[in-house]
């Protein structure tokens, strides 16, 4: 499903509790990521049709949110001082300046580790009711980390994931974990399978519930309607 690459990448883990479950909007969360973050999707077409081309679906209560997976490529831009050199002629004659990097490597996309208590398995297998599925949420290379931290929800979510396992968005691409994770297996969750509880219902960084409850033939305003559907 190498199609959903580019929203969110989950290890499902068995857990303790950690953070605090106690409800807090999801509204300004995933207005940032949804701003900062852009890319095409083919949409979910019916509950059937998630259930179909899916391999887990759950819902449950946001228990934590930190800092989570970096992905890192090979410097290709020329050396700042290089650049310089270049662009002494390059805007004599006019022309815009361009990008430099000193390092080696450059940040290509980062995450964050968003922790579900699953209170529900909807569709699929790979985790069971009192599970903590650990979710990599794509944030971009622009977006503040601790910014985001402050800003997380708690509270009912849901998510539609595929296995994305052997995802590398480049061959030269590498994986770090700030966190202490690992890639021992990663799903990713369908950009209109990712839903949050808002101050006036389900809000998702890149779908609207609305959106989808028309495509569905439903009315879907709340998480707890859409896992319904799903049923």
């Amino acid at each position: 499903m190498n199609h959903l690459r580019s929203a969110v990448l989950l290890v499902v883990l068995v857990a303790a509790g950690c953070g605090s479950s106690e409800a807090r909007s999801a509204d300004a969360f995933v207005e940032v990521i949804g701003n900062d973050v852009h890319f095409d999707y083919d949409v979910l077409q019916s509950p059937e049709h998630a259930r179909q081309t899916s391999d887990l679906i759950v819902a449950g209560n946001i228990v934590d949110v930190r800092a989570g997976l970096e992905v890192w490529r090979p410097n290709s831009l020329p050396s700042c001082a290089k650049q310089a050199e270049i662009e002494a002629s390059e805007v004599a004659k006019g022309e815009p300046a361009s990008e430099c990097v000193d390092s080696d490597e450059v940040l290509f996309d980062k995450y964050l580790t968003v922790v579900v208590e699953v209170s529900e398995v909807l569709s699929g297998g790979g985790a069971e009711i009192g599970d903590e599925v650990s979710m990599q949420l794509s944030i971009g290379v622009v977006s503040d980390v601790n910014e985001l931290v402050k800003r997380s929800p708690r509270g009912p979510a849901l998510f539609v994931l595929g296995d994305e396992s052997d995802w590398l968005p480049t061959e030269d691409a590498r994986f770090a974990w700030p966190d202490g994770g690992s890639r021992t297996e990663l799903m990713m969750p369908f950009p209109d399978g990712v839903w949050f509880t808002g101050d006036d219902g389900a809000v998702g960084p890149w779908a609207d519930a609305t959106d989808l409850g028309s495509r569905w033939g439903l009315n879907l305003e709340s998480v707890d309607d859409i896992a319904a559907a799903l049923r």
